[in-house]
């Protein structure tokens, strides 16, 4: 840690935020979650049991960010389980295997959806398709998988837990929207009343984050 990361940290950090990572089993989250914390990979990594939760610091900028991870059980057994901790989740990680078409068809069709009706549709969602150093074994194919992601209004992301592919990318990029949007709410909530007199909607909050189909 440099300088200016000891001085952001001195006070605890400036922001927390808690992050759900989703998918079904075998996607890699665990995985994922190695390679950002630790930069370590195994090939036979261990499968979650229900849900595992862990802490991890970094630094954006001059701001200190502490993410609280939640790592869930991608079994059918443990959904109902899991879905009890989405509850004042900042974000979600969605996690689906590239060279598995079964396993984006159950991000599709089950962990967006599942995801957004506990905490709300406007929720940062990265949708991340792993395992991206299996080229030959592919299946998904990358317009379909963009497509969904900008139907949905969610952020695409293609990664390798095993090579680190975007690994670091993913948290960091997260993070920084994060906070961009803390910044949003805290400029409405100290701007005076006069600005809202004119044009605002009858929940200010319900459109502030209609720009989410707008990545790069």
């Amino acid at each position: 840690m440099d300088d200016r990361e000891d001085r952001s940290w001195r006070e605890g950090p400036k922001y927390s935020f808690k992050i759900i990572v989703l998918g079904s089993k075998g996607v890699g989250k665990s995985s994922l979650l190695k390679r950002f914390q630790f930069d370590e990979f195994e090939d036979v990594p261990s499968h979650t049991i229900g849900v595992g939760f862990s802490t991890h610091n970094i630094t954006i900028g001059c701001d200190s960010v502490q993410l609280t991870l939640w790592d869930t059980a991608g079994e059918e057994r443990f959904k109902s389980l899991t879905s009890q901790y989405y509850r004042n989740a900042d974000a979600a990680i969605v996690v689906f295997d590239l060279t598995s078409k079964k396993s984006f068809e159950e991000v599709r069709d089950h962990w967006i959806h599942a995801f957004r009706r506990v905490v709300g549709s406007t929720a940062y969602v990265a949708l991340v398709g792993n395992k991206s150093d299996l080229l030959e074994e592919r299946r998904v194919d990358k317009n379909m998988f963009e497509e969904f992601a900008s139907l949905y209004c969610i952020h695409p992301w293609e990664t390798s837990a095993k090579d680190a592919t975007n690994v670091q990318e993913l948290f960091k990029s997260m993070a920084k929207e994060l906070i961009e949007r803390v910044a949003q709410l805290q400029s409405l909530d100290s701007a005076p009343d006069s600005l809202f007199l004119h044009n605002v909607p009858d929940n200010p909050r319900s459109d502030l984050y209609s720009y989410c189909c707008s990545y790069t």
